[in-house]
C-alpha cells in the first residue's frame, strides 16, 4: 500500500533583500529608509540622513497599525539639536565618527513629532518600533 505524498507548500518567490546600494531606498528627504514599505521588513524602522551644519530635517506623528511610532535618535558622526513635541529641545553632543567612542541617544515617544538640526555635519540613524510586536 502507496501512502500519498504531502501536497506542496507554495513558497514565497520573491525573497526579501537584505542589502541596498546607498540612496536606493531614499525617500522624503531621508538617505535610507527601512519600515513596513520595505518587503519582508516588520515591527521596527530605521532612517539614515546626512545634514549639513544648520540643515534640519522633520518628522510627523507616525503610527503604523494604529500604533504610534517610538524614536531613538542617534548620531553617528556630529552633533545635533532635537526639538520635539515630548518636552524641551535637546542638544546631542554626538562623536567624530562611529569610530570614536559612545554617541549620546535621545528616546522620543510613540506619537511624537519635531525636527533634527545639525549643530555640526555628518550622518545619524533613526531607529523606530511600530508597538505592535
Amino acid at each position: 500500500m502507496t501512502q500519498d505524498a504531502p501536497a506542496a507548500v507554495p513558497r514565497e518567490t520573491a525573497q526579501p533583500r537584505w542589502l541596498y546600494r546607498r540612496g536606493e531606498l531614499a525617500r522624503d528627504g531621508w538617505e535610507s529608509v527601512v519600515d513596513a514599505a520595505t518587503p519582508g521588513w516588520q515591527h521596527t524602522g530605521l532612517r539614515v540622513a546626512e545634514l549639513g551644519v544648520g540643515e534640519e530635517l522633520r518628522f510627523p506623528a507616525h503610527t503604523v497599525h494604529g500604533h504610534a511610532v517610538e524614536r531613538i535618535v542617534v548620531p553617528l558622526a556630529g552633533s545635533f539639536l532635537v526639538e520635539h513635541s515630548a518636552g524641551e529641545p535637546v542638544a546631542l553632543a554626538g562623536r567624530a565618527s562611529v569610530f570614536h567612542g559612545p554617541s549620546d541617544v535621545l528616546y522620543l515617544p510613540g506619537g511624537t513629532s519635531g525636527a533634527v538640526r545639525a549643530s555640526g555635519s555628518k550622518r545619524r540613524r533613526w531607529p523606530s518600533q511600530s508597538g505592535h510586536c
